[in-house]
């Protein structure tokens, strides 16, 4: 049976197997273990930020391109079903962190919007 702890592939790859090897028993993937534990941990700013951060990426071509200019790096972007991007955009933003505030302040007419969140 599938459940949030286990992928569900996993699960039914496993009972097709356990045919030939009754004794196989299923462990929780590593990495979702890591990642829902990483869940009970609550950064409301960060999140806050990330939040919106990502959300001015994703809407906007301009501030895309902006930051590209700006840094020669395309900006990550978060999404629901590679659940290891969240890690990669805040990332990515720690590396670029200087860049963050004069790119924000810089991009008023871009995603007026956005930016004042």
């Amino acid at each position: 049976m599938c459940n949030e702890r286990r992928c569900c592939v996993n699960e039914a790859a496993l009972n097709q197997v356990k045919f030939y090897f009754p004794n196989l028993f299923s462990i929780t993937c590593f990495s979702h273990v890591i990642d829902n534990s990483g869940k009970k941990f609550q950064f409301r700013i960060l999140d806050t930020f990330i939040r919106h951060w990502n959300s001015m990426f994703s809407q906007s071509p301009a501030v895309r391109l902006a930051w590209k200019t700006k840094t020669g790096k395309a900006m990550r972007t978060a999404s629901t079903t590679r659940w290891w991007s969240k890690w990669e955009v805040v990332n990515q933003v720690h590396d670029y962190f200087g860049d963050v505030e004069p790119f924000i302040r810089g991009i008023e007419d871009l995603a007026p919007a956005l930016r004042a969140h």
